[in-house]
């Protein structure tokens, strides 16, 4: 079943699948590119995705996010109009922080190219699924700008020190076939392989995900306190109501039903 949602910004449509939320860029005229106000209304999204999904005693809420862009891309990076625009840069930083930021798991359906700021989302992203026409960017150096660190870091960790190197300084493509490679790719596949992916996160115990998650990006860039707050919630995980739930459904030889408790 799928509910539609209302942002008040036609460039992003939002809508529940199950208990995924989908959020999709749409401006396919312009590749999906994105400016200030797209930049602020997909944060808004995602916080108030994570909200919904944290509420205690909310058992209905959004236990997984899937990030796509309307076709033919998934997004070609910054509006060419703003890309040198402070205000641009900030609000683009702050899509980011939330991205890693966000209580619940991201997934990026990767279709078309991934240039840029957008290659920057599908950093951000928990996981990543890449589709044959798929291919990434990251040309700093060919428009005279600068990277910030994370960016920089994040992409050494998640591609490899020598293809960044080639994206960053040798203004290469990066193919589908090579982000599987690297293990950039999670999943090789279409938007169907992408929704069974959520799917599959979202049917895990949302307190497991949500300390892994902040164990993952505890790698001296996160927000102060990340490791603080992963180890807290280490510990809720172990004396929580799904931990008992797994035992249980082993004992009796059927499937978890896991309620974020």
């Amino acid at each position: 079943m799928s509910t539609g949602q209302k942002t008040g910004d036609r460039r992003l449509h939002v809508h529940d699948e199950g208990r995924t939320r989908v959020l999709t860029l749409n401006r396919p005229r312009v590749r999906n590119a994105l400016d200030t106000g797209l930049c602020a209304t997909l944060t808004g999204a995602i916080c108030a995705a994570g909200r919904e999904g944290t509420r205690s005693g909310h058992g209905v809420g959004p236990r997984a996010l899937l990030l796509r862009g309307a076709p033919p891309a998934f997004c070609a990076g910054a509006d060419l109009d703003e890309e040198h625009s402070p205000e641009f840069l900030d609000t683009l930083g702050e899509l980011l922080l939330t991205l890693v930021e966000c209580p619940l798991p991201v997934i990026a359906d990767i279709q078309g190219p991934c240039i840029g700021a957008g290659l920057q989302l599908a950093l951000a992203s928990d996981l990543r699924v890449v589709g044959p026409d798929a291919w990434f960017g990251l040309p700093p150096a060919a428009l005279g700008i600068a990277l910030d660190d994370w960016t920089v870091g994040r992409c050494v960790d998640l591609i490899g020190g020598s293809r960044a190197r080639g994206l960053m300084l040798g203004g290469l493509r990066m193919s589908a076939t090579e982000a599987a490679a690297c293990g950039f790719s999670n999943v090789s596949g279409g938007s169907q392989d992408a929704a069974e992916l959520a799917d599959r996160v979202a049917a895990l115990a949302p307190l497991s995900v949500r300390q892994l998650k902040l164990a993952l990006n505890d790698t001296g860039t996160a927000a102060v306190g990340t490791g603080a707050a992963a180890r807290e919630l280490y510990e809720a995980c172990w004396a929580s109501a799904d931990a008992a739930e797994a035992r249980a459904a082993r004992t009796e030889k059927r499937g978890p039903v896991f309620t974020g408790r």
